[in-house]
């Protein structure tokens, strides 16, 4: 496996973890609040700049409000993979949003 290949691997296991600490931390009610209230912001800097979520993940841990405060860039890359692998059930009502993209 090439050092690139390995990297990348490594880079969404780390996203992944963030995920789950954040999961863990709020608890499933609260992470779906938080997954709910910063999608839309997502879905805007997705639209405006015509990207992936994974690309607007790496937009928006490079804001001023972000950037260089850990706990808000864990929320937003624990949201960004939330938002391409929902690992939270639908709710009742609530249908489950598509996922176009993935990680790997």
């Amino acid at each position: 496996m090439s050092t690139t290949a390995e990297k990348v691997i490594g880079i969404a296991g780390q996203l992944y973890e963030m995920r789950r600490l954040l999961r863990s931390v709020l608890g499933d009610d609260k992470f779906r609040q938080k997954v709910e209230a910063m999608r839309p912001l997502f879905e805007q800097v997705q639209k405006a700049n015509n990207c992936t979520t994974v690309q607007a993940m790496q937009m928006l841990l490079k804001t001023e409000t972000v950037g260089g405060d850990p706990h808000a860039m864990i929320q937003v890359c624990a949201v960004a993979v939330e938002i391409m692998e929902p690992s939270l059930p639908a709710t009742a009502g609530e249908a489950q949003h598509p996922t176009p993209t993935t990680l790997i």
